[in-house]
């Protein structure tokens, strides 16, 4: 009866993993948001952020819907060198046409704040991999 048990609980678990990997796909960030999506959320933060004027406001989201399609876009690429060039030259255009909208301060203020959460992930990435060592 033991051995039936442990078989019917290896055979669930076989049949279970692909349905779990694929919640756990689905519940991925920004996988499931549009990249309109992502580009409102980025044009509201900037706004609380950066105190943002109405003009501003208008043209800053017009960049970061054209920013986060073509991202979208390269994020489908295979190639990996190809795709990381791609994606830094879209970050660059991105800057250069966020420069001429936002005041000095605003863009000095943007590239603080993108500095600090950089350093918060890789503070994450480190602690991660201590709690999980390698084999």
């Amino acid at each position: 009866m033991k051995h039936v048990m442990t078989t019917l609980a290896l055979v669930a678990g076989l049949f279970a993993s692909p349905a779990i990997h694929a919640q756990e796909a689905d519940m991925d960030g920004d996988d499931r948001k549009t990249p309109e999506d992502r580009a409102k959320h980025r044009t509201e933060m900037m706004t609380k952020e950066l105190g943002l004027s109405p003009e501003q406001i208008a043209r800053v989201n017009t960049i970061n819907i054209n920013f986060a399609r073509a991202l979208s876009d390269v994020k489908k690429m295979e190639d990996g060198d190809v795709k990381k060039n791609r994606a830094t030259a879209l970050k660059e255009k991105r800057d250069n046409d966020l420069k001429p909208v936002l005041t000095a301060e605003q863009f000095t203020r943007m590239n603080e704040l993108r500095n600090k959460k950089k350093d918060q992930h890789k503070d994450k990435k480190v602690v991660k991999e201590k709690a999980e060592p390698r084999n």
